[in-house]
């Protein structure tokens, strides 16, 4: 009947009756619930309580190996004193992780040493066989240290005994959800899709070792991961010839958005392909923007560029010259020169942050008007709704092909 009485869960409010002395705090709980089972059971049968008690200290000596009953003392709430019934171990504790490679190595490792040195203590005087009843407690003492410092990981524990020595092996394995895949996006105003790609596919090639790892452990690293992929673009010969500032937005995910912003402070290059819908008086065209960069105070740019656009059924060319500025995050405001013709047009851009919607506009000296709202759908193409009221159909839909 005893025996069956530790499987017999007690009410909420008669956990804490019987207390447990002389074991670390972590096993405590797990041993006080088994005697309070116990206990319950023994108040239901005749007798003193000081029988009570000898059968429950009885109890006791049998259930938690390794200690042995120094005395059962209280009134009607039990105290249970245990002492280890021989020296124990030397404890050692390593924590074993898979193989990792580039920086994640040394992210586990300084995680996986906090946990460390918060477990060690904690072993201390334990004896050997404790760990058969505690084995539940020490595998919730792992899972909260875990969640505190290796969210993700599973921890697996495994004791090697050697002499007067123990070790308690504790295994890593990645808990799903995994990162499957990195999904790079590569923003620039200043530097063409070509370049762009390359430096995409560097991000993929060198952030692979994130590739399998637990997505909550690497939302932990996230600011990490962030700089590490920083210092990989501004290696390459693309942002150090261009001087190009970047930042980096890692989103830890199953398939993992990367969202990469490249701005050169010397120089800006942009081709594209155009064709419209709605007009007949519009043809497609090609253009390209090249322009030069420079800061004038802390926060802002300054730009000096030539465009050119040419339609392709004339090949017709209209070249502008501008200048323009940048006082305030993406917005530019501008003057430009219109050739033939020598027009003169204000402009405005606005990239928006929010990463696919854009706009800008121009009026000329005339009261002319022309601009479009787009959308980027990939970074290839981007579809706008454009106006110019120099045309008999002045609103009309635009596709644009970067290159």
């Amino acid at each position: 009947m005893l025996v069956g009485a530790l499987f017999f869960v007690a009410p909420e409010e008669c956990f804490g009756a019987v207390r447990v002395d002389g074991v670390p705090l972590w096993l405590r709980s797990t041993a006080e619930r088994s005697l309070e089972a116990v206990w319950q059971e023994l108040r239901t049968r005749p007798g003193s309580p000081e029988e009570h008690f000898s059968v429950l200290g009885l109890v006791a000596g049998r259930l938690f190996a390794g200690y042995g009953v120094r005395f059962v003392a209280g009134q009607e709430d039990p105290l249970v004193h245990l002492t280890p019934v021989a020296a124990a171990p030397q404890w050692g504790l390593r924590l074993e992780g898979p193989a990792l490679s580039g920086p994640p190595v040394a992210w586990l490792s300084a995680d996986v040493r906090r946990v460390e040195e918060a477990l060690a203590p904690l072993l201390e005087g334990v004896p050997v066989e404790a760990l058969g009843w505690g084995d539940g407690a020490l595998r919730q003492l792992l899972q909260d240290a875990g969640e505190r410092e290796l969210p993700g990981w599973g921890l697996a524990p495994l004791v090697q005994l050697s002499g007067d020595r123990a070790e308690l092996r504790v295994q890593l394995s990645p808990l799903p959800p995994l990162v499957l895949a990195l999904n790079p996006s590569l923003r620039s105003s200043s530097l063409p899709l070509m370049l762009r790609k390359d430096l995409s596919e560097s991000l993929l090639k060198y952030l692979a070792p994130l590739n399998g790892l637990p997505v909550a452990w690497v939302r932990r690293h996230q600011t990490e991961a962030e700089r590490w992929a920083g210092a990989i673009l501004r290696e390459r010969n693309t942002v150090q010839n261009s001087r190009a500032t970047v930042t980096v937005r890692l989103k830890p995910e199953e398939i993992a958005p990367v969202d990469v912003r490249v701005e050169s402070r010397t120089y800006a290059l942009q081709a594209w392909v155009a064709a419209y819908a709605g007009s007949d008086a519009l043809y497609p065209e090609v253009g390209l923007h090249l322009g030069r960069r420079a800061s004038l105070w802390s926060r802002g740019e300054v730009e000096l560029y030539g465009e050119w656009i040419a339609k392709v059924n004339d090949f017709h060319l209209e070249s502008r010259w501008g200048v323009r500025t940048s006082p305030v995050g993406d917005l530019w405001l501008g003057v430009e020169l219109v050739w033939p013709g020598e027009v003169v047009w204000w402009r405005v851009w606005l990239e928006n942050d929010a990463r696919r919607a854009y706009a800008w506009w121009r009026t000329s000296h005339h009261g002319d008007n022309q601009g479009s709202v787009g959308w980027r759908l990939t970074d290839h193409i981007s579809l706008e709704v454009h106006y110019d009221d120099r045309i008999p159909d002045d609103v009309s839909l635009r596709a644009v092909g970067n290159l």
